[in-house]
């Protein structure tokens, strides 16, 4: 199953968030855009991961997806094979919605899990964490809020368009991924 989706990390999706039932696109937008793409100005040191934090990764975490904040929750869960396994799940932060879910799992420090959601489909996101020290940072990019020595990093793409992947800060909300939407 690990090889599974370790091949089905190639290919990556951008998400688009939900509609309400009047047809307008309901969201509410973080103070500063996350999105980061993949290009040779990318700021993001890929290949200088840190070791999985899978102490620190459960809870909530939010991030901005095109212009809209959205939530997932990361559980850390454990498998017969003595592996860590981190449970997803994609939340709209207005409704408590599930828009997606999905396992996933670690190699070479990044984990990848395979996500699917009856709007979104199947689709694909990695979750890379950084020394904060490694980053390039400019003069946009510098964050007062970053009191961490680490900085988490969610990429997501359509699956069969590898080229289309986008990557975006996550920021942490809760250390309990159960706060965020207790019902569900």
């Amino acid at each position: 199953m690990k090889k599974v989706l370790l091949k089905f990390s190639v290919l990556m999706m951008v998400l688009g968030m939900g509609v309400s039932a009047s047809g307008a696109e309901v969201c509410m937008p973080m103070e500063n855009d996350t999105r980061i793409t993949r290009d040779p100005g990318d700021h993001w040191p890929w290949g200088l991961e840190v070791p999985f934090p899978w102490r620190g990764i459960q809870g909530t975490w939010a991030t901005e997806i095109d212009g809209c904040m959205t939530y997932f929750t990361f559980k850390v869960v454990k498998n017969t094979a003595k592996e860590n396994v981190l449970q997803v799940k994609h939340f709209d932060p207005d409704t408590c919605k599930l828009i997606s879910k999905g396992a996933g799992y670690e190699d070479e420090r990044i984990v990848t899990a395979g996500m699917t959601g009856k709007q979104t489909g199947p689709y694909n996101m990695t979750v890379h964490v950084f020394r904060k020290t490694d980053l390039k940072l400019d003069e946009k990019r510098t964050r007062k809020t970053w009191a961490a020595k680490n900085v988490t990093v969610m990429t997501m793409g359509q699956l069969g368009s590898p080229k289309n992947r986008e990557s975006y800060e996550l920021f942490k909300v809760s250390t309990d991924p159960e706060e965020f939407c207790p019902t569900k």
